[in-house]
């Protein structure tokens, strides 16, 4: 069934985005076949942040296991499968830009990649990291590979403005 991206934001929202109808009763629904590009994410995450505390997970679609063990818990641990794309949507990026990073063996913090300042691994051509900078319009999205070379590294998530308050655990599966 065809529904109008009500918000613009390319994820199907249940109860957001409404059926396209013919007329005024019938929804348009025909069959029909589409074609996946292989770089087409697995899992589009929502973020939001609760003040300057915590992220929020908003959805995961499609519904996963993507965060552990509540969706609803601030700064949920956040399960990422290797081998898997992901497009996260920070809604607060402005403010709270979110970046994957990772403890070196003397206990400071290196960014992986960033949705503000350059990550590392953000040339990596196994992670594919894509942001604002190269084809998205808006700085609120950015879309990654969880590589071999990004799980090996990763430690955890937070926010590049509270890095001492918004952050979070990852498990890769």
């Amino acid at each position: 069934m065809v529904h109008e991206d009500i918000n613009n934001n390319m994820i199907l929202e249940p109860g957001t985005d409404l059926p396209v109808r013919v007329g005024t009763d019938t929804p348009n629904s025909k069959s029909f076949v589409v074609s996946v590009a292989q770089d087409t994410p697995a899992v589009r995450v929502h973020l939001v942040n609760e003040g300057s505390s915590a992220y929020r997970m908003v959805s995961a679609e499609p519904n996963t296991s993507f965060a552990s063990p509540d969706g609803n818990a601030l700064n949920p641990t956040l399960i990422f499968h290797r081998g898997w794309r992901y497009h996260i949507w920070n809604e607060s990026w402005e403010s709270h830009p979110f970046e994957l990073w990772k403890y070196r063996s003397d206990g400071s913090e290196v960014v992986l990649l960033s949705q503000e300042q350059g990550g590392y691994l953000e040339d990596d051509p196994s992670i594919d990291f894509v942001g604002s900078g190269k084809w998205l319009v808006s700085g609120d999205s950015f879309l990654f590979t969880m590589s071999d070379s990004l799980a090996s590294e990763l430690t955890g998530y937070r926010c590049s403005a509270h890095r001492d308050s918004m952050r979070g655990d990852v498990l890769i599966q």
